[in-house]
């Protein structure tokens, strides 16, 4: 069964790299996968996740131009997320949700760091699915529907603030629908840790980079953090780590 998850995984993967190119340019996710650089249509042989790339040495056979490494990366990433989550979910159910969040999130975040965007049409199905998840999982409807109205709050108040004493936007709104799909899927305290331990990480993300580089970073997709910590703490008890920072 876990040989069937990791080929379902890879699968998986590559169309999320379609996902990732094609949602940004607002084009067709169902043609045929083309060249990135030439258009020229890519062999079926070549889209075979993992082994395509491997084969091709991350180079074009049409162009014979470098190919992003993010192709490898997210294949993988679809093969890992698979693997975990027949490893460690509870139900079907469970698996399902995750499947749609970690996808999502994996997309959210290859799409923010690139081009600073995270797409309603991402964001906006996952907090319902969110909700209808933990309705059909804990019988609960009203906390979670809550969850996703104070995470998108969150954002907009602390936008607000900062447009007031800045003058200008700190946080685009998609950061707010993408707190509110937390929400949906964790609950008010499990998102208010997930928001708190992505601020940390991307603080020490900003200062390692200004030690490396002596450069500080004005602007950063925090929507990145956001996928990375919500991505691990979905495998993770967050009532433990709501203990520990308790104490």
């Amino acid at each position: 069964m876990i040989f069937l998850f990791a080929i379902i995984g890879l699968a998986i993967g590559s169309f999320l790299n379609v996902l990732i190119v094609r949602l940004p340019k607002n084009k067709n996710i169902l043609t045929s996968s083309v060249c990135l650089h030439c258009n020229v249509k890519i062999e079926k042989k070549y889209n075979i996740p993992i082994f395509g790339y491997l084969f091709l040495r991350g180079i074009s056979s049409c162009c014979q131009r470098a190919l992003p490494k993010r192709y490898l990366v997210v294949e993988l990433l679809g093969l890992i997320t698979f693997i975990l989550l027949y490893l460690f979910s509870i139900n079907y159910l469970e698996i399902i949700a995750g499947v749609i969040l970690l996808s999502s999130l994996i997309i959210i975040f290859y799409i923010d760091f690139e081009h600073e965007l995270i797409l309603h049409v991402i964001t906006f199905p996952n907090i319902i699915i969110g909700i209808l998840y933990n309705f059909f999982k804990n019988n609960e409807f009203i906390n979670f529907l809550i969850a996703a109205l104070l995470g998108y709050i969150i954002i907009w108040l602390l936008n607000k603030i900062y447009l007031l004493l800045r003058k200008k936007n700190g946080m685009g709104m998609g950061d707010a629908f993408m707190m509110s799909m937390i929400g949906a899927y964790f609950g008010i305290v499990d998102m208010i840790i997930i928001f708190y331990l992505s601020v940390i990480v991307a603080l020490f993300f900003v200062l390692v980079y200004f030690v490396i580089f002596r450069k500080v970073l004005l602007k950063i997709p925090f929507g990145c953090f956001l996928s990375i910590c919500t991505y691990f703490l979905w495998f993770l008890d967050l009532e433990s780590i709501y203990t520990w920072f308790k104490f």
